[in-house]
Protein backbone atom coordinates (compact mmCIF):
# COMPACT_ATOMS: atom_id res chain seq x y z
CA UNK A 1 0.00 0.00 0.00
CA UNK A 2 1.40 3.42 -0.86
CA UNK A 3 1.17 6.33 1.04
CA UNK A 4 0.03 9.48 -0.30
CA UNK A 5 0.49 12.81 1.19
CA UNK A 6 -2.36 15.88 0.25
CA UNK A 7 -0.78 19.20 1.17
CA UNK A 8 -4.23 21.46 0.28
CA UNK A 9 -5.86 24.46 1.94
CA UNK A 10 -9.37 23.47 0.09
CA UNK A 11 -11.29 20.58 1.46
CA UNK A 12 -13.04 20.14 -2.24
CA UNK A 13 -10.10 19.51 -3.95
CA UNK A 14 -8.42 17.71 -1.12
CA UNK A 15 -11.37 15.79 -0.45
CA UNK A 16 -11.80 14.65 -3.87
CA UNK A 17 -8.21 13.50 -4.69
CA UNK A 18 -8.06 11.30 -1.31
CA UNK A 19 -11.32 9.60 -2.40
CA UNK A 20 -9.86 8.57 -5.85
CA UNK A 21 -6.91 7.37 -4.34
CA UNK A 22 -8.44 5.53 -1.60
CA UNK A 23 -10.42 3.83 -3.79
CA UNK A 24 -7.17 2.79 -5.94
CA UNK A 25 -6.03 1.40 -2.68
CA UNK A 26 -3.24 3.91 -1.12
CA UNK A 27 -3.38 5.10 2.54
CA UNK A 28 -4.26 8.89 2.29
CA UNK A 29 -3.39 11.69 4.39
CA UNK A 30 -4.65 15.31 4.34
CA UNK A 31 -2.61 18.39 5.73
CA UNK A 32 -4.22 21.89 5.26
CA UNK A 33 -1.67 23.95 6.01
CA UNK A 34 2.15 23.86 5.08
CA UNK A 35 3.73 23.51 8.76
CA UNK A 36 1.43 20.48 9.32
CA UNK A 37 2.11 19.15 5.80
CA UNK A 38 6.03 19.78 6.78
CA UNK A 39 5.38 17.47 10.15
CA UNK A 40 3.40 14.78 8.09
CA UNK A 41 6.24 14.39 5.74
CA UNK A 42 8.64 14.40 8.52
CA UNK A 43 7.15 11.71 10.63
CA UNK A 44 5.42 9.22 8.12
CA UNK A 45 8.36 9.41 4.87
CA UNK A 46 4.95 9.45 2.24
CA UNK A 47 5.90 7.86 -0.99
CA UNK A 48 4.54 11.17 -3.16
CA UNK A 49 3.21 14.29 -1.81
CA UNK A 50 0.57 16.51 -3.83
CA UNK A 51 1.10 20.32 -2.85
CA UNK A 52 -0.80 23.50 -3.48
CA UNK A 53 1.53 26.35 -3.48
CA UNK A 54 -0.18 29.00 -1.73
CA UNK A 55 -0.59 27.31 1.83
CA UNK A 56 -1.26 29.10 5.50
CA UNK A 57 1.79 29.22 7.83
CA UNK A 58 4.38 27.99 5.25
CA UNK A 59 4.29 28.72 1.86
CA UNK A 60 4.85 25.39 -1.16
CA UNK A 61 8.23 26.60 -1.71
CA UNK A 62 9.68 27.08 1.87
CA UNK A 63 8.07 23.70 2.60
CA UNK A 64 9.81 21.81 -0.06
CA UNK A 65 12.82 23.43 0.19
CA UNK A 66 13.14 22.13 4.04
CA UNK A 67 12.22 18.52 2.65
CA UNK A 68 15.02 18.73 0.25
CA UNK A 69 17.32 19.61 3.67
CA UNK A 70 16.80 16.10 5.38
CA UNK A 71 18.38 13.69 4.38
CA UNK A 72 16.81 10.42 3.08
CA UNK A 73 14.03 12.88 1.11
CA UNK A 74 16.25 14.53 -1.51
CA UNK A 75 14.12 11.93 -3.94
CA UNK A 76 10.80 11.71 -2.87
CA UNK A 77 8.42 12.59 -5.41
CA UNK A 78 6.94 16.19 -4.75
CA UNK A 79 3.69 16.88 -7.54
CA UNK A 80 3.34 20.77 -7.51
CA UNK A 81 -0.62 21.48 -8.01
CA UNK A 82 -1.47 25.21 -8.40
CA UNK A 83 -2.22 27.63 -10.22
CA UNK A 84 -0.71 29.03 -13.84
CA UNK A 85 -0.51 32.82 -13.19
CA UNK A 86 2.10 32.66 -10.28
CA UNK A 87 4.65 32.19 -12.70
CA UNK A 88 8.02 33.50 -10.46
CA UNK A 89 6.24 31.02 -7.76
CA UNK A 90 6.58 27.74 -10.03
CA UNK A 91 9.95 28.90 -11.31
CA UNK A 92 11.17 28.52 -7.50
CA UNK A 93 9.15 25.81 -6.46
CA UNK A 94 11.15 24.02 -9.26
CA UNK A 95 14.21 25.41 -8.05
CA UNK A 96 13.34 24.41 -4.38
CA UNK A 97 13.45 20.45 -6.25
CA UNK A 98 9.82 20.15 -7.24
CA UNK A 99 9.46 16.51 -9.06
CA UNK A 100 6.83 17.91 -11.22
CA UNK A 101 4.62 20.63 -11.76
CA UNK A 102 1.00 20.98 -12.79
CA UNK A 103 -1.33 23.81 -13.79
CA UNK A 104 -4.96 23.88 -12.35
CA UNK A 105 -5.84 25.58 -15.36
CA UNK A 106 -4.92 23.33 -17.46
CA UNK A 107 -4.77 20.44 -15.84
CA UNK A 108 -7.96 17.65 -15.44
CA UNK A 109 -7.91 16.06 -12.85
CA UNK A 110 -7.47 12.62 -13.99
CA UNK A 111 -4.39 13.84 -15.78
CA UNK A 112 -3.69 15.00 -11.53
CA UNK A 113 -4.44 10.89 -11.08
CA UNK A 114 -2.22 9.74 -13.93
CA UNK A 115 0.62 11.70 -12.83
CA UNK A 116 0.61 10.19 -9.24
CA UNK A 117 0.05 6.91 -10.48
CA UNK A 118 3.57 7.45 -12.49
CA UNK A 119 5.70 8.75 -9.48
CA UNK A 120 4.45 5.98 -7.38
CA UNK A 121 5.41 3.31 -9.69
CA UNK A 122 8.71 5.15 -10.33
CA UNK A 123 9.89 4.79 -6.79
CA UNK A 124 9.17 1.04 -6.32
CA UNK A 125 7.82 -2.26 -7.88
CA UNK A 126 3.98 -1.48 -8.27
CA UNK A 127 1.51 -3.43 -7.08
CA UNK A 128 -0.66 -5.65 -8.85
CA UNK A 129 -3.89 -5.44 -7.06
CA UNK A 130 -3.95 -1.80 -6.73
CA UNK A 131 -3.31 -1.23 -10.65
CA UNK A 132 -6.20 -4.07 -11.07
CA UNK A 133 -8.77 -2.02 -8.73
CA UNK A 134 -7.93 0.80 -10.60
CA UNK A 135 -9.29 -0.71 -14.02
CA UNK A 136 -11.89 -2.09 -12.33
CA UNK A 137 -12.51 1.28 -10.67
CA UNK A 138 -12.23 3.48 -14.42
CA UNK A 139 -14.25 0.28 -15.97
CA UNK A 140 -16.88 0.96 -13.69
CA UNK A 141 -17.29 4.48 -14.39
CA UNK A 142 -17.73 4.04 -17.42
CA UNK A 143 -20.80 1.53 -17.27
CA UNK A 144 -23.97 2.93 -18.61
CA UNK A 145 -25.78 4.44 -16.08
CA UNK A 146 -22.76 4.60 -13.75
CA UNK A 147 -22.80 8.13 -11.61
CA UNK A 148 -20.36 10.63 -13.31
CA UNK A 149 -17.87 11.86 -11.02
CA UNK A 150 -17.55 15.41 -13.08
CA UNK A 151 -20.91 15.45 -13.34
CA UNK A 152 -20.63 15.15 -9.29
CA UNK A 153 -18.23 17.71 -9.08
CA UNK A 154 -20.19 20.21 -11.57
CA UNK A 155 -23.14 19.60 -9.39
CA UNK A 156 -21.15 20.88 -6.41
CA UNK A 157 -20.03 23.48 -8.38
CA UNK A 158 -23.04 25.28 -8.82
CA UNK A 159 -24.20 24.60 -5.83
CA UNK A 160 -21.85 26.42 -4.36
CA UNK A 161 -21.20 29.19 -6.89
CA UNK A 162 -24.12 31.69 -5.75
CA UNK A 163 -22.92 31.71 -2.18
CA UNK A 164 -19.39 32.31 -3.48
CA UNK A 165 -20.17 35.41 -5.32
CA UNK A 166 -22.53 36.47 -2.35
CA UNK A 167 -19.17 36.44 -0.65
CA UNK A 168 -17.31 38.23 -2.92
CA UNK A 169 -19.41 40.74 -3.30
CA UNK A 170 -19.35 41.59 0.58
CA UNK A 171 -15.74 41.30 0.36
CA UNK A 172 -15.77 44.39 -2.43
CA UNK A 173 -17.67 46.22 -0.60
CA UNK A 174 -15.98 45.82 2.50
CA UNK A 175 -12.52 46.86 0.66
CA UNK A 176 -14.25 49.72 -0.82
CA UNK A 177 -15.44 51.00 2.99
CA UNK A 178 -12.02 50.35 5.08
CA UNK A 179 -11.25 52.74 7.28
CA UNK A 180 -7.32 51.91 7.73
CA UNK A 181 -4.60 49.78 6.23
CA UNK A 182 -4.97 46.79 8.42
CA UNK A 183 -8.62 46.21 7.50
CA UNK A 184 -7.99 46.30 3.52
CA UNK A 185 -4.99 44.23 4.26
CA UNK A 186 -7.18 41.35 5.57
CA UNK A 187 -9.80 41.57 3.85
CA UNK A 188 -7.98 41.36 0.28
CA UNK A 189 -6.22 38.19 2.02
CA UNK A 190 -9.34 36.87 2.40
CA UNK A 191 -10.83 38.01 -1.14
CA UNK A 192 -7.70 36.23 -2.99
CA UNK A 193 -8.15 33.12 -0.87
CA UNK A 194 -11.96 32.66 -1.80
CA UNK A 195 -11.05 33.85 -5.24
CA UNK A 196 -7.76 30.88 -5.57
CA UNK A 197 -10.44 28.59 -4.25
CA UNK A 198 -13.03 29.39 -6.89
CA UNK A 199 -10.06 29.16 -9.37
CA UNK A 200 -9.15 25.77 -7.34
CA UNK A 201 -12.88 24.45 -7.72
CA UNK A 202 -13.35 25.70 -11.48
CA UNK A 203 -10.62 23.98 -12.32
CA UNK A 204 -11.02 20.44 -10.89
CA UNK A 205 -14.83 20.69 -12.34
CA UNK A 206 -13.07 21.59 -15.87
CA UNK A 207 -14.81 24.64 -16.74
CA UNK A 208 -11.73 26.63 -18.62
CA UNK A 209 -13.36 29.76 -19.13
CA UNK A 210 -14.13 30.20 -15.40
CA UNK A 211 -10.89 29.04 -14.49
CA UNK A 212 -9.08 31.43 -16.81
CA UNK A 213 -10.78 34.50 -15.20
CA UNK A 214 -10.71 33.28 -11.90
CA UNK A 215 -6.66 32.54 -11.88
CA UNK A 216 -6.65 36.42 -13.72
CA UNK A 217 -8.36 37.72 -10.72
CA UNK A 218 -5.85 36.32 -8.60
CA UNK A 219 -3.38 37.44 -10.07
CA UNK A 220 -5.01 41.01 -9.94
CA UNK A 221 -5.15 40.74 -6.23
CA UNK A 222 -1.68 39.35 -5.68
CA UNK A 223 -0.71 42.61 -7.00
CA UNK A 224 -2.21 44.67 -4.39
CA UNK A 225 0.79 43.48 -1.97
CA UNK A 226 2.39 46.88 -2.38
CA UNK A 227 -0.74 49.27 -1.47
CA UNK A 228 -0.11 51.86 -4.15
CA UNK A 229 -1.52 49.68 -6.31
CA UNK A 230 -5.00 49.43 -5.35
CA UNK A 231 -6.82 52.32 -6.24
CA UNK A 232 -10.33 53.53 -8.06
CA UNK A 233 -9.10 51.94 -11.01
CA UNK A 234 -8.48 48.44 -9.74
CA UNK A 235 -11.39 48.47 -7.34
CA UNK A 236 -13.72 48.91 -10.14
CA UNK A 237 -11.94 46.37 -12.01
CA UNK A 238 -12.78 43.77 -8.92
CA UNK A 239 -16.37 44.98 -9.09
CA UNK A 240 -16.43 44.87 -13.19
CA UNK A 241 -15.04 40.82 -12.95
CA UNK A 242 -17.36 40.13 -9.80
CA UNK A 243 -20.04 41.58 -12.24
CA UNK A 244 -19.18 39.67 -15.14
CA UNK A 245 -19.60 35.76 -12.68
CA UNK A 246 -22.80 37.07 -11.29
CA UNK A 247 -23.72 37.55 -15.34
CA UNK A 248 -22.38 34.17 -16.18
CA UNK A 249 -24.52 33.08 -13.11
CA UNK A 250 -28.20 34.44 -13.10
CA UNK A 251 -28.64 33.82 -17.23
CA UNK A 252 -27.17 29.81 -16.87
CA UNK A 253 -23.86 30.06 -18.81
CA UNK A 254 -21.63 28.57 -16.15
CA UNK A 255 -21.04 25.51 -18.24
CA UNK A 256 -20.41 27.33 -21.23
CA UNK A 257 -16.94 27.35 -22.13
CA UNK A 258 -15.11 29.20 -25.51
CA UNK A 259 -12.21 28.77 -27.46
CA UNK A 260 -10.83 32.32 -27.41
CA UNK A 261 -7.86 31.36 -29.94
CA UNK A 262 -9.53 33.57 -32.62
CA UNK A 263 -9.98 36.58 -30.48
CA UNK A 264 -8.60 40.05 -31.67
CA UNK A 265 -7.81 43.01 -29.55
CA UNK A 266 -7.46 46.34 -31.83
CA UNK A 267 -5.14 48.30 -30.25
CA UNK A 268 -4.86 52.59 -31.07
CA UNK A 269 -2.35 54.31 -29.47
CA UNK A 270 0.07 56.85 -30.98
CA UNK A 271 2.95 56.32 -28.27
CA UNK A 272 5.40 53.12 -29.06
CA UNK A 273 5.97 52.76 -25.43
CA UNK A 274 1.70 52.58 -24.26
CA UNK A 275 1.40 50.01 -27.34
CA UNK A 276 3.81 47.68 -26.47
CA UNK A 277 2.62 47.95 -22.56
CA UNK A 278 -1.11 47.11 -23.47
CA UNK A 279 0.17 44.48 -26.25
CA UNK A 280 2.35 42.75 -23.20
CA UNK A 281 -0.71 42.79 -20.96
CA UNK A 282 -2.78 41.26 -23.02
CA UNK A 283 -0.46 38.34 -24.00
CA UNK A 284 -0.15 37.56 -20.17
CA UNK A 285 -3.55 36.92 -20.93
CA UNK A 286 -3.33 34.82 -23.63
CA UNK A 287 -5.06 37.30 -26.09
CA UNK A 288 -4.06 38.26 -29.54
CA UNK A 289 -3.70 41.91 -30.66
CA UNK A 290 -3.22 44.25 -33.42
CA UNK A 291 -1.36 47.56 -32.71
CA UNK A 292 -2.40 50.45 -34.64
CA UNK A 293 -0.47 54.25 -34.42
CA UNK A 294 -2.79 56.23 -36.63
CA UNK A 295 -6.45 56.58 -35.52
CA UNK A 296 -7.64 57.45 -39.25
CA UNK A 297 -5.51 53.95 -40.19
CA UNK A 298 -7.42 52.12 -37.35
CA UNK A 299 -10.59 53.54 -38.51
CA UNK A 300 -10.04 51.67 -42.05
CA UNK A 301 -9.22 48.42 -40.06
CA UNK A 302 -12.12 48.62 -37.76
CA UNK A 303 -14.27 49.22 -40.77
CA UNK A 304 -12.87 46.33 -42.80
CA UNK A 305 -12.24 43.40 -39.99
CA UNK A 306 -14.30 41.93 -37.06
CA UNK A 307 -12.56 42.43 -33.39
CA UNK A 308 -13.67 41.53 -29.81
CA UNK A 309 -12.50 44.27 -28.30
CA UNK A 310 -11.07 48.03 -28.97
CA UNK A 311 -8.55 49.68 -26.80
CA UNK A 312 -8.08 53.35 -27.42
CA UNK A 313 -5.83 55.95 -26.39
CA UNK A 314 -7.81 59.54 -25.90
CA UNK A 315 -5.33 62.24 -27.22
CA UNK A 316 -3.91 61.01 -30.28
CA UNK A 317 -2.91 63.51 -32.90
CA UNK A 318 -5.54 63.68 -36.13
CA UNK A 319 -8.26 62.53 -34.56
CA UNK A 320 -8.99 61.72 -30.42
CA UNK A 321 -9.75 58.33 -29.09
CA UNK A 322 -13.59 59.82 -28.22
CA UNK A 323 -14.14 61.09 -31.85
CA UNK A 324 -12.63 57.63 -33.04
CA UNK A 325 -14.83 55.58 -30.58
CA UNK A 326 -18.04 57.79 -32.53
CA UNK A 327 -16.46 57.22 -36.08
CA UNK A 328 -16.66 53.47 -34.54
CA UNK A 329 -19.72 52.98 -33.81
CA UNK A 330 -21.61 54.93 -36.75
CA UNK A 331 -19.86 52.44 -38.88
CA UNK A 332 -22.85 49.56 -39.95
CA UNK A 333 -20.82 47.01 -37.68
CA UNK A 334 -20.10 49.00 -34.91
CA UNK A 335 -23.42 49.33 -33.70
CA UNK A 336 -22.70 47.53 -30.45
CA UNK A 337 -20.13 45.23 -30.93
CA UNK A 338 -17.03 45.64 -30.82
CA UNK A 339 -16.39 46.94 -26.81
CA UNK A 340 -14.43 49.81 -26.61
CA UNK A 341 -11.94 50.43 -23.66
CA UNK A 342 -10.14 53.43 -22.97
CA UNK A 343 -6.82 53.55 -21.42
CA UNK A 344 -5.20 56.99 -21.15
CA UNK A 345 -3.34 59.20 -18.77
CA UNK A 346 -6.31 61.73 -18.86
CA UNK A 347 -8.72 60.54 -15.75
CA UNK A 348 -10.43 63.61 -14.81
CA UNK A 349 -14.52 63.44 -14.58
CA UNK A 350 -14.62 65.19 -17.65
CA UNK A 351 -12.95 62.40 -19.97
CA UNK A 352 -14.71 59.37 -18.08
CA UNK A 353 -18.17 61.29 -19.36
CA UNK A 354 -16.38 61.53 -22.50
CA UNK A 355 -15.95 58.19 -23.03
CA UNK A 356 -19.46 57.14 -21.81
CA UNK A 357 -21.19 59.49 -24.19
CA UNK A 358 -18.76 58.63 -27.36
CA UNK A 359 -19.54 54.47 -26.88
CA UNK A 360 -17.01 53.11 -25.05
CA UNK A 361 -18.14 51.12 -21.79
CA UNK A 362 -14.57 51.42 -19.51
CA UNK A 363 -11.87 53.59 -18.67
CA UNK A 364 -8.41 52.45 -16.94
CA UNK A 365 -5.99 55.60 -16.35
CA UNK A 366 -2.45 55.42 -17.28
CA UNK A 367 0.21 53.88 -15.56
CA UNK A 368 -2.01 50.45 -15.33
CA UNK A 369 -1.11 47.45 -14.03
CA UNK A 370 -0.97 44.40 -16.97
CA UNK A 371 -2.62 41.78 -15.07
CA UNK A 372 -5.70 44.54 -14.24
CA UNK A 373 -5.79 45.24 -18.09
CA UNK A 374 -6.14 41.31 -19.01
CA UNK A 375 -8.39 40.74 -16.64
CA UNK A 376 -10.84 43.45 -17.69
CA UNK A 377 -10.20 42.56 -21.25
CA UNK A 378 -11.06 38.66 -20.84
CA UNK A 379 -14.18 39.64 -18.78
CA UNK A 380 -15.40 41.87 -21.47
CA UNK A 381 -14.39 39.85 -24.28
CA UNK A 382 -16.20 36.17 -22.70
CA UNK A 383 -19.26 38.58 -21.94
CA UNK A 384 -19.49 39.34 -26.05
CA UNK A 385 -19.22 35.72 -26.64
CA UNK A 386 -21.19 34.26 -24.09
CA UNK A 387 -24.08 36.97 -24.68
CA UNK A 388 -23.68 36.14 -28.69
CA UNK A 389 -24.06 32.11 -28.10
CA UNK A 390 -26.97 32.79 -25.65
CA UNK A 391 -28.82 34.94 -28.71
CA UNK A 392 -28.12 32.42 -31.22
CA UNK A 393 -29.67 29.70 -28.80
CA UNK A 394 -32.65 32.22 -28.19
CA UNK A 395 -33.12 32.34 -31.87
CA UNK A 396 -32.97 28.83 -32.73
CA UNK A 397 -35.40 27.82 -29.96
CA UNK A 398 -38.08 30.72 -31.27
CA UNK A 399 -37.68 29.22 -34.96
CA UNK A 400 -38.64 25.47 -33.85
CA UNK A 401 -42.31 25.95 -34.22
CA UNK A 402 -44.28 24.37 -31.57
CA UNK A 403 -45.99 20.76 -32.51
CA UNK A 404 -49.69 21.45 -33.03
CA UNK A 405 -52.28 19.03 -31.58
CA UNK A 406 -54.26 17.54 -34.69
CA UNK A 407 -57.92 16.33 -33.14
CA UNK A 408 -59.26 13.36 -34.49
Amino acid sequence: MKRVLIIEDDEVVAGIYRNKLTEEGHQVEVATDGETGLRRILESRPDTVLLDLILPKLTGVELIRKVRQEHGLVRMPILVFSNSHMTSMLQEAWKAGATKCLSKASTSPQQVLDTIRELLDSTSIPFLATRAAARQTAAAASMPGAPSALGEVRAQFLNDLPLTLSNLRTLHRGLSKAENESTRFRTLQDLFERVHSLATAASVAELPSLTRVAEGFAALLLEFEKPENLNTSTLRTIANTIDFLGFVVENGLVLLDEDLSDATILVVDDEPISRRAVRLALEKGKLRSICVADPKSALQIAEENHFDLIVLDVSMPGMSGFDLCTAIRALPNGQGSPTVIFVTGLNDLESRVKSTVSGGVDFIGKPFLYPELALKVLCYVLRGRFTQAREKKRRLNSTIAPRRTVEA
